[in-house]
């Protein structure tokens, strides 16, 4: 009898713990709260997928989310980023491939939930790169945030990953100067060199050796002349890079050769002569 009593007193106390273990996860009392709903709350309904209906609630999300405590909402953020991470959708195609499971193929069944694991993975990372996107408007507050956003530009999302540290502000001057350092992207490069010209027009110049050395160096041709075109686009600021424009003057690729002389147009320096390879008969 006493033994019956001390099991179902166990079994209580398992199923009340357990209760209580879900209420907090779901109901977290210690998380902040904004207008009397909880931070992780407005995260996800500014997170939600984009339908006719969930606009305005959407909207009205993203409006809380700006007028909240910058802290909270990129620790919100973070968290519901790192919630949203891989699942059963990134080890069940493995799984799937496996020899034991081949000769399963020819079941719809596992057909259909390698269609259900392809479509989660998409929605998930669409879920996250949402996520980062918000980090975006909490401006110099997602300063915390910053070896998320790298790893989310790593990860293959950088255009997004780009606007976001620029939305930061003068911090990030040096995660975007080691962007430049190791992309060849021209996008990418140009994307990296307006922020940094919209955040501090001096560290602009910085960067100038990065495109020179693309410009003189890179084995494509289009890489090349795009480079000429972002050095331009600083104008007399990059009076410095006349040097290297003029080297690429005698480009054997016209479209190198083109790009040269608009930028050193731009930049004020058309005085000088192009350098010539050994050999070159003068330009008449």
């Amino acid at each position: 009898m006493i033994q019956s009593r001390r099991q179902f007193a166990a079994a209580s106390l398992t199923g009340f713990l357990a209760l209580a273990g879900i209420i907090w996860w779901r109901y977290d009392p210690l998380e902040p709260r904004f207008e009397g709903i909880r931070v992780g709350e407005i995260v996800r309904l500014a997170a939600q997928d984009v339908t006719s209906s969930s606009m305005p609630a959407i909207a009205a999300a993203e409006k809380q989310l700006r007028r909240m405590d910058g802290t909270w909402a990129v620790q919100a953020l973070v968290r519901a980023h790192a919630e949203a991470g891989p699942g059963w959708e990134v080890w069940f195609p493995k799984l799937a491939d496996h020899r034991l499971f081949r000769r399963f193929s020819r079941y719809s069944w596992l057909n259909e939930l390698q269609d259900a694991s392809w479509r989660e993975n998409q929605r998930r990372n669409w879920q996250q790169d949402r996520f980062i996107q918000l980090l975006g408007q909490c401006g110099p507050s997602a300063a915390t945030a910053i070896p998320l956003i790298l790893r989310h530009y790593d990860a293959g999302h950088r255009s997004t990953a780009v606007e976001v540290l620029i939305g930061i502000g003068q911090s990030v001057v040096p995660e975007i100067h080691g962007l430049l350092n190791r992309e060849r992207d021209v996008e990418m490069l140009r994307a990296l060199l307006a922020g940094l010209k919209t955040v501090s027009p001096d560290e602009a110049q910085k960067a100038l050796p990065r495109l020179e050395a693309l410009l003189l160096t890179d084995p494509d041709e289009r890489v090349r002349a795009h480079c000429a075109e972002i050095i331009a686009r600083l104008g007399p600021a990059a009076l410095n890079s006349a040097g290297a424009l003029r080297q690429a003057q005698s480009d054997t690729w016209r479209m190198v050769r083109e790009a040269a002389d608009r930028a050193l147009q731009a930049i004020g320096a058309t005085n000088a002569a192009p350098v010539l390879p050994p050999g070159a008969p003068a330009p008449r």
